[in-house]
């Protein structure tokens, strides 16, 4: 048995046949999960400085040399690293006095710290199984985003106290803004207009206090706004599922998710988890914070503080050139951040770690190739609900992982 790190799931029930070093069969993956198992040696990166092919210590030399040049470097992306990469990122980070940050700034980061900051309650997702009865995807569509969250944790399993599943023990809601495929099979369907999220909350808390909503704004009718109210109120043990529909359309302003959080448990016992995309974005959010304070969006100093907040995040800090150097670690923000800004990074020197090639490979002074973590690789990683797992070695292979990268890069800068 194997962990998958196809999404932030993380199943660790995965059974993968390997045959003279190559993946055979895979079983229990979803779809996401099985394709990365087979395509490890699809569109493999090599290394390159300026398009010309090196070896390791060659362009090891060349990013050690970007990074004792650049006055101000930046260090971006790690959501699909293991703990340990991470933690050793944040120490180079610290030793450039250099900018880092994730995808989270711009997706789940806030309600992660919120939920770090215990004002919004969360639990784990086999206390989901085991004991939810009304569970709510709110922005979030987990078949096709994380194909098996319903199956293995929400919806469908017997639970210790939901023996009786999906068909009597257990009610699922769905908060959208368009007919979504979790919605095809969900009992309570609420589509919604866009952006009225923040209404919506204001008026369920309203409902629960005994007012007649107000719905005109929101999309749907009184009766039904009441009704859910009424749903969430006689909840046992309930849980939100948050996806990057609901964090768009707040736009981080939680004020209204953590009083309705606040209000429900008041009433009964209401969790939160939201759906991380990516496998470790949880384990980058906690390994920052547990060293700065904070999930994202930080700036090392030579003083030895951190500064923190929006203008440090990579996109704001992209937009207002505020970095002259950037290392880019397990992503791809030529394909993830609107080209108009990402492609700022082909005007300075960019280094990018990778297993693949991307649109970011190509953009990038200098390239090097890292093994996949979870087939060449292994490491710690956290699931969306903060469990620690371990991504396997399950292929011998001679490329280097991103561990040891950034390891050679730390010993090699003399900031």
């Amino acid at each position: 048995m194997v962990v998958c790190f196809g999404c932030s799931c993380l199943c660790d029930d995965i059974e993968v046949d390997i045959e003279s070093g190559e993946v055979k069969e895979v079983r229990n993956a979803c779809r996401i999960g099985a394709d990365l198992f087979f395509d490890r040696r699809v569109n493999r990166s090599k290394c390159t400085v300026d398009g010309d092919h090196k070896n390791y210590d060659d362009a090891l030399k060349y990013a050690i040399d970007i990074l004792n040049e650049a006055e101000n470097p930046f260090i971006y992306g790690l959501d699909c690293s293991t703990l340990e990469t991470q933690e050793k990122a944040v120490g180079l980070a610290r030793k450039l006095n250099a900018g880092m940050d994730d995808s989270s700034s711009f997706s789940d980061g806030a309600i992660v710290e919120k939920i770090f900051k215990k004002s919004i309650k969360t639990c784990t997702l086999e206390d989901v199984r085991n004991e939810s009865d009304v569970i709510v995807y709110w922005g979030s569509d987990p078949s096709n985003s994380h194909p098996r969250h319903l199956s293995k944790f929400s919806y469908f399993p017997r639970g210790e106290h939901r023996q009786k599943g999906w068909e009597i023990d257990r009610t699922l809601v769905c908060i959208d803004v368009r007919q979504s495929s979790t919605m095809k099979i969900s009992r309570k369907k609420y589509i919604i207009k866009p952006e009225s999220d923040k209404k919506l909350v204001g008026e369920i808390i309203d409902a629960m206090g005994g007012k007649v909503p107000q719905s005109h704004e929101i999309g749907i009718d009184a009766k039904k706004l009441i009704d859910l109210s009424n749903l969430l109120k006689k909840a046992r043990h309930g849980i939100i599922f948050s996806g990057m529909g609901l964090t768009c359309a707040l736009k981080n302003d939680l004020g209204g998710l953590e009083a309705i959080m606040e209000k429900m448990n008041e009433l009964t016992d209401f969790h939160l988890i939201p759906m991380l995309e990516h496998y470790n974005t949880r384990g980058f959010n906690e390994t920052l914070y547990s060293r700065t304070g904070y999930v994202n969006s930080v700036k090392f100093n030579s003083k030895g503080a951190t500064d923190h907040g929006p203008e440090h995040s990579f996109v704001e800090s992209l937009i207002h050139n505020k970095f002259d150097a950037a290392l880019i670690v397990g992503s791809d923000p030529l394909s993830n951040i609107p080209y108009s800004i990402s492609n700022k990074l082909s005007k300075i020197p960019t280094i990018t770690i990778d297993s693949v090639n991307t649109p970011t490979t190509a953009i990038s002074k200098v390239v090097i190739p890292s093994a996949k973590d979870g087939i060449e690789s292994k490491g710690r990683v956290l699931r969306m609900d903060g469990i620690e797992l371990n991504l396997e070695k399950i292929i011998d292979s001679s490329v280097m992982t991103e561990e040891k990268i950034i390891t050679a890069l730390i010993e090699g800068v003399s900031v």
